[in-house]
């Protein structure tokens, strides 16, 4: 198992956490992101693309449900493999603690 395969066991879930990088990242000094040690009061912000929107919808729900958000900002994709627009990027820069960025397929 490598260290972008590490996976954490809490609370009866599982977390894949990729905070290792890429073999292609061609930005070797390029940060990972602070991570809080809690979501307890933070804004939330939910990054989806156009597949399986109930499933991404569901896991979003249920993090909210566990945890007591401040507010949150859920933003839809234009299309797989794409950034948000850049309107919606902005709104995530200024207005959320951190983003939950979801895969459907």
């Amino acid at each position: 198992m490598t260290t972008n395969q590490a996976i954490v066991e809490e609370q009866g879930y599982v977390v894949l956490e990729p905070t290792g990088a890429s073999v292609n990242d061609k930005k070797k000094d390029r940060k990972i992101a602070e991570r809080p040690n809690t979501l307890d009061g933070a804004v939330i912000g939910f990054v989806s693309n156009p597949l399986r929107l109930d499933m991404q919808q569901a896991i979003f729900d249920e993090v909210c449900r566990q945890v007591e958000v401040k507010g949150k900002l859920q933003v839809y994709k234009a299309g797989i493999s794409v950034a948000p627009e850049k309107e919606d990027w902005d709104r995530l820069l200024e207005e959320v603690d951190v983003t939950i960025t979801a895969y459907g397929g």
